[in-house]
């Protein structure tokens, strides 16, 4: 990934996780259109694992709500994905799978409103063994 992504235009990320070890990802840092740090506190922030983007199985969701995306300074627009390594390997198989990252809020006139901020692969590697 970049430096920053900027929320105002769509981007791809290929994101690699394996298994025997936690998913820990610090993501660049989410700025707006002008460059400044884009304030996610009051935003709900998702990533979604599925074999296909269209495919109605869902392998994992990490969420804001849930901590497994961590607002680590939310007014500077710095996120962090985490996830146990049994988690990891309990939901995410080895193999390639699409993810799709989205922001969520509420507008006054709007109600609930989403935008996926970038799409792409996510590469599940089998343990490596320090012993070999």
């Amino acid at each position: 990934m970049t430096d920053t992504i900027v929320t105002e235009r769509p981007h791809s990320a290929i994101i690699r996780v394996w298994h025997g070890e936690d998913w820990y990802d610090a993501l660049p840092q989410l700025v707006d259109n002008a460059g400044l740090p884009f304030d996610v506190t009051s935003y709900t922030l998702e990533l979604f694992a599925r074999p296909t983007l269209d495919h109605s199985v869902l392998l994992k969701l990490l969420s804001s709500t849930e901590g497994t995306i961590r607002k680590e300074d939310p007014t500077l627009g710095l996120v962090n994905f985490y996830l146990p390594q049994s988690d990891v390997e309990a939901s995410l198989p080895v193999g390639t799978w699409e993810q799709f990252f989205r922001i969520t809020w509420v507008d006054e006139l709007l109600g609930e409103v989403s935008k996926i901020l970038w799409t792409g692969k996510i590469i599940v590697f089998p343990a490596n063994d320090a012993a070999a």
